[in-house]
C-alpha cells in the first residue's frame, strides 16, 4: 500500500479516514488469520474485535517491527482467546496423500502433461468470470491450515519464514501446506478448463 507510514501516522493522530483506509486494506488478510482458529461463524467478529484493540493501542505503536505483523499478531491473539474460552477443537490438516501424485510417473515425469490454459479470445473472456468464481470456491474448500498459508503467501505476499513464525510451524511444514494448497487449486482449475464444471 502506498504511503502506509503516513496513513498510520494520521490514524495515530485520530484521523478516522486514514484509519478506515487501513481497515479496508487489511481486513481480508486479518480474516484469513482468524478463520482457521475460530471458524467461519466467528471470523468477522474476531477481526472487528482486533480492530477495536488496534484502535486503542495505535497511539502507542512504534514502527520497530512491521505494522502488518503487529495487526496479524493482535488478530491471532484475539482468535486464540476466543478459542480457549469456547474450548473448541482445532481443525487441523489430517495426513493426506500428495494431491498430484497420480499425475507423475515414478521417475518424476508427467503421466499426462497439463492442458494449456487459454484465456485469449472472446469465448474465453466470457468464461473468465466463471473461472474466478470457481477459483474462489476452491480456495474456500481448502483445509483450514492450507487456506491460511495460501492466503498469507500468495494473496498477501508474506515470506515463508514470516508465515512459519506466525502460525508456529516449521518452514518445511509451511512449504508442504503451501504445495498442497497450490496443487489442489491447480487440479481444480485444470478440471474447470477441461470440463467447464467447477
Amino acid at each position: 500500500m502506498d504511503d502506509e507510514a503516513l496513513l498510520i501516522k494520521q490514524a495515530q493522530n485520530s484521523d478516522q479516514q486514514a484509519f478506515t483506509v487501513l481497515v479496508r486494506h487489511y481486513y481480508r488478510l486479518m480474516r484469513f488469520v482468524a478463520l482457521p482458529i475460530v471458524g467461519e461463524s466467528d471470523a468477522d467478529e474476531i477481526v472487528q474485535e482486533a480492530w477495536l484493540t488496534v484502535h486503542q493501542k495505535l497511539p502507542e505503536w512504534e514502527p520497530r517491527g512491521s505494522f502488518k505483523g503487529w495487526l496479524l499478531t493482535i488478530t491471532a491473539n484475539e482468535a486464540r482467546s476466543r478459542y480457549r474460552r469456547q474450548k473448541r477443537e482445532f481443525l487441523s490438516d489430517a495426513p493426506e496423500e500428495e494431491p498430484m501424485a497420480h499425475r507423475f510417473k515414478a521417475n518424476g515425469h508427467w503421466q499426462q502433461p497439463p492442458s494449456n490454459w487459454d484465456l485469449g479470445g472472446p469465448e474465453a473472456l466470457l468464461d473468465k468470470r466463471e473461472l474466478m468464481d470457481c477459483l474462489n470456491h476452491k480456495i474456500t474448500t481448502l483445509p483450514e491450515k492450507q487456506r491460511l498459508v495460501f492466503g498469507l503467501k500468495d494473496l498477501s505476499q508474506m515470506s515463508l519464514e514470516e508465515i512459519a513464525g506466525f502460525i508456529d510451524e516449521s518452514a518445511a511444514n509451511v512449504r508442504v501446506l503451501l504445495h498442497r494448497a497450490r496443487a489442489k487449486l491447480y487440479s481444480g482449475i485444470e478440471h474447470f478448463q477441461e470440463t467447464g464444471i467447477c
